[in-house]
This record gives structure tokens, sequence and C-alpha cells, in this order.
């Protein structure tokens, strides 16, 4: 499913004006109450919010995470690539999902519809990312297609080849220790702090 798709399903369920976009955090506050307390955020635009529920889903970059006193994220080795592939005459292969590991890499593709294929691969680099490249499509494709995959069957590099460009995207894949979140000395919070693992 389209990320876009998804977020307007999701969307249409809320009341208007539930969502803002564009909307960037400054800051956190925890304001206690008689039997309870409040967080405080305030936006760019200057807007304030109360809530009594605070859900930190903004990134490997939450200030969310910050603010509770989580420590950095740090390097896993990996840097990971993902794409859609396009074919307007339809791609005749089968709705399944591909999968091929090789020495430090993985990599994959599967069907979204007849005429779209989602692919990604991630592979072992001490790099943060490569200059040049990252922020490159062109690039990036190209790196796949005589580099990185060369060694892959045939099939995955011909649906690199039909990338939509605009939806090539190259990153390290970062975490945080799950001890560090787990045993951490979390000093503002009063309330609880559920942690749910995620994965690109």
């Amino acid at each position: 499913m389209h990320r876009k798709a998804l977020l307007e399903s999701l969307a249409a369920e809320l009341p208007a004006g539930a969502i803002r976009f564009s909307s960037k955090l400054t800051s956190i506050e925890n304001q206690a109450q008689k039997e309870s307390s409040i967080v405080i955020l305030r936006l760019d635009d200057g807007t304030t919010i109360r809530t009594k529920v605070l859900i930190g889903c903004d990134g490997v970059n939450s200030i969310v995470a910050r603010w509770l006193g989580l420590s950095p994220p740090v390097n896993s080795g990996r840097q990971a690539i993902r794409g859609l592939a396009v074919f307007p005459q339809g791609h005749e292969m089968n709705h399944e999902v591909y999968q091929f590991v090789g020495a430090g890499k993985r990599a994959g593709f599967a069907s979204l519809n007849d005429n779209e294929i989602y692919w990604f691969l991630s592979y072992s680099s001490d790099h943060e990312g490569e200059k040049g490249i990252a922020d490159d499509p062109e690039l990036i494709q190209r790196e796949i297609i005589e580099n990185l995959a060369k060694d892959l069957p045939p099939i995955y590099t011909n649906v690199v080849r039909h990338a939509d460009l605009s939806t090539v995207s190259w990153a390290p894949l970062v975490f945080r220790y799950p001890w560090n979140v787990l045993f951490g000395n979390y000093a503002r919070v009063t309330s609880r702090l559920q942690v749910m693992p995620c994965t690109p």
C-alpha cells in the first residue's frame, strides 16, 4: 500500500482539523497538576498544545526521545536503499515476495499491484552515507546496478532499472540500545513509558 493512501485512510477517520501537517515541535514541558500531570507542547508557529498523553513517533532523531533523556542513536553498520519500480505495461510477475541474501547483503522486492513493485537493498558499511551519491537518485540507481547488486539475479536489477527515481531513498540504519531505553534514568517522566521495536 502507498504511504499516501494509508495516511489518507487514517486521516479520513478523524475529525476535520485534528491533524497538523508541517508542524515542527520546538519544546516540551511537563506540568504537574493535583492528581496527574499534563504535557505542554510548543510548535515553531507559536501554537501551544496541552495534552495528557504524548506518543513519541517522531523518528530516530526524536525531540520526544531527547526530552525523555534517551541516549543518542548509534550507527548499526548497515545502509538501506529502497524505492518503487513502475511498469506502465505491467510487470507480469507473480504477486510474491522475492528475497536475496548474500555476504553482508539482503535485497528483495514485492508486487504491490500489476504495475508497481516495492524493492529494497541493505548492506554492511561503516560509512554513514556515500557522499555525493546518497542525495542523487540516479547515482543511487547506477551504484546498485553496477556494484551493489551486480552479483544478484537479473530479475532484481531489472526491477531497480524501472525505479521511479522520486521514490528512491538511501540512509544509514541507526538504533538505540534497548537496555539504555529499558534501564535509563528518566527523571522528567511521571507517566508510563512503553517501548515498541521498529524496523525499516
